[in-house]
């Protein structure tokens, strides 16, 4: 999934193609299967619950925060942390 997220943003070099690529990982087929979407779910919450893996979870964020930074000033972050 990460791979995959990553792969979206290949190419991007403005805030309207960040947007679209976006746009692209929500609505798409192959990244928002139902598998995948139980799978990121089931992660999250065991994650949260298991000190231990809570940072695994945290720099998973912390790198898809980052990689949407490129394009999105601070002040969208909260925003732009629902999005992955």
């Amino acid at each position: 999934m990460s791979a995959q997220y990553q792969q979206g943003f290949v190419g991007v070099t403005n805030r309207e193609q960040a947007c679209d690529a976006i746009a692209d990982l929500i609505f798409s087929a192959q990244v928002t299967t139902a598998r995948n979407m139980e799978l990121m779910y089931q992660l999250y919450a065991f994650c949260s619950s298991q000190p231990a893996l809570k940072a695994v979870m945290q720099n998973w964020m912390r790198r898809s925060q980052q990689t949407l930074e490129q394009w999105f000033a601070p002040r969208y972050r909260p925003r732009s942390r629902r999005l992955y």
